[in-house]
């Protein structure tokens, strides 16, 4: 690993084992991401829903997609993804991945993480965005705050598109905040296209990176595993045969030892 790596390993080793992302201080790109979820919020209550006609449709839409966002996200920042044996003292059992870093033997499909600096249980992949990794127990909560920022960011540039769309002049006077009435056509105008110039890119982001995950669902693969061109790894259910195997093995090594 890199210095960077080393950094973060030395940052987080006081904190290895079961620790969430909220244990440890977070990333920019997380502040980044709540800084724009709540910019957001204020763009569609302080310039959007004053200038729409049908507000409902919107709002509903609008701030039911918010707050699943922000639920899912929160739920994924407060659960510990590390493998079950991480942080329990256990020892090397055959067929299983022994982790020097974690000291335990972890699943087949767990992998360590030099960001979280732990093994993760069914490891998907490491998330700048919210400081964790995802993994088979937030996975569900993963896509579930994929598809309701989808949601979110397609109401945002429907409600711009359609106010754009109409007549700007008649909407600031019929609208209920005296602010929109004194301002000009041109600067109202302005807003709702430096909307459309920031949402759409991340829009198109996000869309790329809900349909990628559509994918590998429906494949039974994870963006790890895709990543690496490797097949869906089938964990084999252990027969007596294979115990006695491991127990003659183990018996074996004794002697010789």
């Amino acid at each position: 690993p890199d210095r960077a790596h080393l950094k973060r390993f030395a940052e987080n080793v006081a904190m290895a084992g079961r620790g969430t992302c909220l244990s440890k201080r977070l990333r920019k790109r997380t502040w980044l991401a709540i800084g724009i979820f709540i910019c957001t919020g204020a763009v569609a209550g302080g310039i959007l829903t004053p200038l729409l006609n049908n507000r409902w449709l919107f709002n509903i839409s609008f701030w039911l997609s918010w707050f699943a966002l922000a639920a899912a996200s929160l739920s994924i920042m407060f659960i510990d993804p590390a493998d079950p044996a991480v942080g329990m003292d256990s020892e090397p059992e055959i067929g299983k991945p022994w982790c020097d870093m974690c000291k335990a033997s972890v699943r087949l499909d767990s992998k360590h993480c030099w960001e979280c600096n732990k093994c993760i249980g069914h490891f998907d992949h490491h998330c700048p965005w919210l400081s964790s990794c995802i993994g088979v127990k937030n996975y569900r909560r993963f896509f579930i705050s994929v598809c309701s920022l989808l949601v979110n960011l397609s109401t945002v540039l429907c409600a711009a598109v359609t106010i754009l769309a109409q007549n700007v002049d008649a909407l600031c006077l019929a609208s209920s905040f005296q602010t929109w009435a004194c301002l000009p056509k041109d600067v109202i105008t302005g807003l709702l296209i430096a909307i459309l110039a920031v949402y759409t890119p991340l829009w198109c982001l996000d869309f790329t990176l809900a349909m990628f995950h559509c994918y590998i669902c429906y494949k039974g693969l994870t963006t790890y595993e895709y990543l690496r061109g490797s097949r869906k790894l089938v964990i084999p259910e252990e027969t007596e045969s294979d115990l006695e195997r491991s127990r003659e093995v183990s018996k074996d090594s004794t002697e010789i030892a």
